[in-house]
């Protein structure tokens, strides 16, 4: 068979198959060992705790009992305040920016009527909103599902932009970076020596099979096949591309001689 003056022959498709069945026995070893992964990670998820009710979260501190998934409501014990925010928050930054011009220098090519390249500059301005100073208020102590931490025990990977207001003036602004002082939220954490692991993650109005579930998805096996299904794809185009002449290596010495081993003639029999 020929396909744009590649010549593919019986052996070649033989070996095709082989290269493939190769690679996707190596392929099925390395998900297997990927998969184990996975499985030995969410092993300690499927294990933990799951907590939704604060007497017995609290009988859960007591106890240690390692790693649980806790859902409850959270709330700042001592409130901030910002003159330009309406209500209460647990923790607000103010971001004052000025709108300020730059200037940079831009280089370009130009070409002369006899076709030469010359290099030319120009300057140009342009506006950018610059933080020139940051204040920033947090409460001391927040309740989660009904028991008292620090408020540097939790991690918050998500804030509440509440937006911008103009002030001080022509070209300026703040920007409010806030936390709310009372939600709802869940958290993965590990429940030990009385209390919960430093720097455990909120996540706002997340139930805990929802944050289960995040915790136990994963597409590396997924991943790993199409990467893999693309590289045997590759590597068989590119065997049949190349010139395998050493395939037909062992037909054509056999015909060197003009008689292919093995053939008996009249003149061996006698």
């Amino acid at each position: 068979m020929q396909i744009d003056n590649i010549e593919i022959t019986v052996r070649e498709v033989i070996f095709s198959v082989t290269i493939a069945s190769v690679l996707f026995l190596v392929g099925f070893l390395a998900s297997s060992a990927i998969e184990h992964n996975v499985n030995q990670r969410n092993f300690e998820y499927r294990q933990a705790a799951q907590i939704a009710d604060t007497n017995e979260f609290a009988l859960a501190i007591k106890t240690d009992v390692g790693n649980a998934f806790v859902e409850g409501d959270f709330f700042a014990v001592d409130v901030v305040r910002h003159a330009k925010l309406s209500g209460a928050w647990a923790s607000i930054r103010a971001d004052h920016q000025k709108y300020t011009m730059h200037t940079r220098t831009v280089y370009y090519t130009v070409r002369d009527s006899k076709g030469r390249s010359h290099t030319r500059t120009r300057t140009e301005h342009y506006w950018t909103w610059d933080t020139y100073k940051i204040n920033s208020w947090r409460s001391k102590t927040v309740n989660f599902c009904g028991m008292d931490f620090a408020f540097n025990k939790f991690e918050y990977p998500w804030r509440c932009k509440y937006g911008t207001i103009v002030s001080d003036g022509w070209h300026r602004r703040i920007v409010f970076d806030c936390i709310p002082a009372q939600f709802h939220a869940s958290a993965y954490t590990k429940l030990a020596d009385g209390t919960i692991s430093n720097k455990t993650a909120l996540n706002r109005d997340v139930p805990i099979p929802a944050l289960y579930e995040d915790y136990t998805r994963s597409c590396a096996v997924t991943i790993f096949w199409w990467i893999w299904g693309i590289l045997m794809v590759a590597a068989v185009i590119a065997f049949v591309v190349l010139d395998n002449r050493w395939l037909e290596d062992s037909r054509r010495n056999q015909s060197i001689s003009g008689n292919p081993a093995g053939i008996k003639t009249k003149e061996n029999n006698k």
